[in-house]
């Protein structure tokens, strides 16, 4: 299946494309999803081809999060809604093979907030669409879990306000993972949170210069730059 490029460029312009959404899921559904989960994407996919349609989308469409997991026709590896970007690249051609791709969209997958690859041609999906069945919902489900530990990471990776004076550290949570950040300053070594508060006596953190001990060299407040410790961002002041 080949599309003259600037017919299909004139029809995704207009907005003619043929869009569905076929499936409704929660995100961490995905993460187990089944192939007979994914199937009926698929299939509406190729109905959408069958009948004459050369832009088609085949979207999940979840329940709890903003993600947009889809299937789509397309003539390079571009989503359909950058079709400017598409033109620049392809407007030299007359014609140019249909394929299909599965994209991704969330500001949780990647730093870009897309994910794009390619599955086949829409001829081999049409003629054999079992034989990619199993690696579409593969796909789907390891950047559904992508996407859920990135989230989870996110929630964790919270600051910690510190006070230092010449023989004491104060380390405040400022925000409401504090059962997270207890455990993590636990598991530094830095002791134990008491009301909210960690305090302690005789400890080293890393500072900008490699270890620091504020009982050794530090006489009055001054302010640090922030310091990672086991994944946590530790500020100073």
């Amino acid at each position: 299946m080949d599309a003259e490029v600037s017919t299909f460029v004139e029809e995704v312009k207009a907005g003619n494309i043929l869009i569905s959404d076929q499936t409704t899921l929660k995100l961490a559904d995905l993460v187990n999803v089944s192939d007979s989960q994914i199937k009926p994407i698929v299939d509406e996919l190729i109905n959408g081809l069958q009948s004459g349609n050369q832009a088609v989308i085949s979207r999940i469409k979840l329940t709890d999060d903003d993600a947009v997991f889809r299937l789509e026709s397309n003539l390079i590896n571009l989503p359909l809604d950058e079709i400017d970007r598409i033109n620049k690249m392809i407007s030299d051609q007359d014609s140019l093979p249909v394929n299909v791709y599965l994209v991704v969209t969330s500001e949780n997958v990647n730093r870009s907030g897309l994910r794009i690859d390619k599955v086949s041609s829409a001829d081999e999906l049409i003629n054999d669409p079992d034989s990619y069945l199993n690696f579409i919902t593969n796909w789907i489900s390891e950047k559904a879990s992508q996407i859920v530990e990135n989230k989870d990471s996110e929630k964790t990776n919270q600051k910690i306000n510190c006070t230092i004076d010449k023989t004491n550290v104060y380390f405040r949570v400022c925000d409401e993972s504090r059962d997270h950040a207890a455990s993590a300053v636990r598991a530094s070594g830095f002791g134990d949170i008491l009301s909210g508060t960690h305090f302690c006596t005789d400890l080293q953190v890393f500072g900008s210069r490699g270890l620091w001990n504020p009982r050794n060299s530090l006489s009055n407040k001054r302010r640090r730059k922030p310091t990672i410790f086991n994944g946590w961002l530790f500020y100073f002041e």
